[in-house]
């Protein structure tokens, strides 16, 4: 056989049959996304950022995120030591891996946790430049903004930035909110693994920091996915 096919059989033959069925409804989705109407916007009604309580206080290290903000404000980004424009969105010609990438929005922590550590307004206006260029360029559902992982991983780094910068909350909370319901529509159960526990890590931290009529319900539901 064909060594790619040879390989194949040997992967498919851990999945489970339930792995099998969501995989067909995973790419019927991703085919489904091409073709629709791009939305630009959230449509979420009363969302906004809550207080965050925690029992240990997140400690962040602005040093070690200093040069992604540095970076940033050059107008580069950097992954798997590959730099590109930051105002391209879409990585065209790049790896997945480093498309997948370019959609968690580590630099949105990094502006936000230097911004405020060195009380540099500059730097929040880039973050919230970042929110709403990347609104712009990556319209719902289109595109690998919006497979579910890179979903999920952006959950957590806005959440993570609105903890450490609260002037945030008024553009993140609309949109983390927006964001969960997508991604509690389109679990990674085809994938199992790392893929769920970082969509349900993402559904749980993402309605601990937003308040809407959907947010206690999808982390309740994170919860129990968890749990699982």
């Amino acid at each position: 056989m064909p060594i790619h096919l040879t390989r194949l059989l040997r992967t498919a033959r851990h999945l489970r049959a339930s792995q099998v069925g969501w995989r067909l409804v995973h790419a019927t989705r991703l085919r489904l996304n091409k073709i629709r109407s791009g939305n630009r916007r959230w449509s979420v009604d009363g969302a906004r950022f809550g207080a965050v309580a925690c029992e240990r206080p997140v400690s962040i290290d602005p040093a070690s995120l200093r040069p992604v903000a540095d970076l940033w404000r050059k107008g580069s980004v950097e992954y798997l030591a590959i730099q590109g424009d930051r105002h391209d969105w879409q990585g065209c010609g790049r790896p997945k891996l480093w498309r997948y990438e370019r959609q968690y929005h580590s630099e949105l922590v990094a502006l936000a946790v230097v911004g405020t550590a060195d009380r540099n307004a500059s730097r929040l206006d880039e973050a919230k430049e970042l929110i709403t260029t990347w609104k712009d360029a990556c319209p719902q559902p289109h595109g690998d903004a919006w497979e579910p992982y890179p979903v999920a991983r952006r959950i957590l780094n806005w959440s993570l930035a609105g903890y450490a910068a609260p002037s945030l909350a008024p553009e993140l909370a609309p949109g983390i909110a927006g964001q969960l319901r997508f991604l509690e529509r389109n679990l990674e159960f085809h994938l199992l693994g790392n893929h769920l526990l970082c969509d349900a890590a993402a559904l749980v931290s993402g309605s601990a920091v937003v308040t809407s009529a959907e947010a206690a319900r999808i982390g309740t539901r994170g919860e129990a996915q968890q749990e699982r």
